[in-house]
């Protein structure tokens, strides 16, 4: 799983614009969009700051994803608000309550907690 990570400094005044917005623009594309998983908005402790995060299954379905006439245009409008680069995360293990997994080399394993595997 790939995650893209992008931090947003939104004056105040435009907070609620910006997230009904991104929501409102993003929501009925990304789900449309081949290897899309999910897209959050989180504010962020830091003021006038949020971050987006958007995961994709795989890196070409994530590069597609940038080049399409939606997202280009998306990014034309709001790039000016972008605080830093984004930053791409690669999903290297988990811990849900369940299970414990972990990915290297193209590889995963998993053991299910409380159980011997």
């Amino acid at each position: 799983m790939i995650t893209v990570q992008r931090r947003w400094f939104i004056p105040p005044h435009l907070y609620d614009e910006f997230r009904l917005r991104w929501l409102e623009e993003m929501g009925p594309v990304l789900p449309s969009l081949p290897g899309f998983i999910r897209a959050e908005i989180y504010d962020s402790a830091i003021p006038e700051q949020w971050t987006t995060l958007v995961s994709w299954d795989t890196e070409e379905h994530r590069v597609s994803a940038i080049l399409t006439e939606e997202a280009i245009g998306f990014y034309a409008r709001y790039s000016q608000y972008e605080k830093g680069l984004a930053e791409t995360l690669c999903l290297i293990g988990t811990i849900d309550g369940q299970s414990i997994g972990q990915r290297r080399l193209g590889r995963t394993a998993a053991v299910v907690l409380g159980e011997d595997v």
